[in-house]
């Protein structure tokens, strides 16, 4: 099951917070009307391929400039 600990507004994840997906993953950062928006780190960790993360500016959910 995904999880979200984080700040909600009107039940959508908004401001600082972490969000663990069930496969391993998990971003820790802003969100803004539940994507990832601002400073964060994502981190994915499969058990079948390499662990890769990025820490950096995302916009709109999507990476954002160098990380």
């Amino acid at each position: 099951m995904d999880v979200y600990n984080g700040q909600y507004k009107d039940g959508i994840p908004n401001g600082y917070g972490s969000y663990k997906w069930k496969s391993g993953s998990i971003y820790v950062g802003e969100f803004l009307d539940g994507m990832k928006n601002g400073k964060g780190k994502w981190k994915k960790d499969d058990k079948n391929q390499k662990s890769n993360q990025y820490t950096g500016d995302y916009v709109m959910d999507k990476k954002h400039g160098e990380g």
